[in-house]
């Protein structure tokens, strides 16, 4: 494995599509850098008819030693707090990608 800076790894991240960068900086002494060059597996959530059915791909993902990295939208939890609901659009789009 080549050593990169930082500043290609960010390239690389911006230049290639569902590509991810997880980076704890130096003055961590365990800190580590990791770069998800091609994600395996894309899963998308859009209501919470389906979180059920999602966390349980996710744990399976995760017991098969896969790293899942996704992005949650702010207004998803909207749709988790029912008292919230009617804030909702109840449109929203999600993806966790597993590596």
């Amino acid at each position: 494995m080549t050593k990169m800076k930082l500043i290609e790894l960010i390239k690389y991240v911006e230049q290639n599509p569902f590509s991810a960068l997880f980076y704890t900086p130096n003055l961590y002494e365990d800190g580590k850098t990791y770069l998800f060059k091609k994600f395996e597996k894309s899963i998308n959530i859009t209501g919470t008819e389906q979180l059920s059915d999602v966390l349980a791909s996710v744990d399976k993902e995760i017991s098969s030693n896969k790293i899942v990295v996704g992005l949650i939208d702010y207004e998803f939890g909207y749709l988790l707090e029912e008292r919230l609901n009617s804030s909702s659009t109840g449109q929203v789009k999600n993806h966790l990608h597993i590596f």
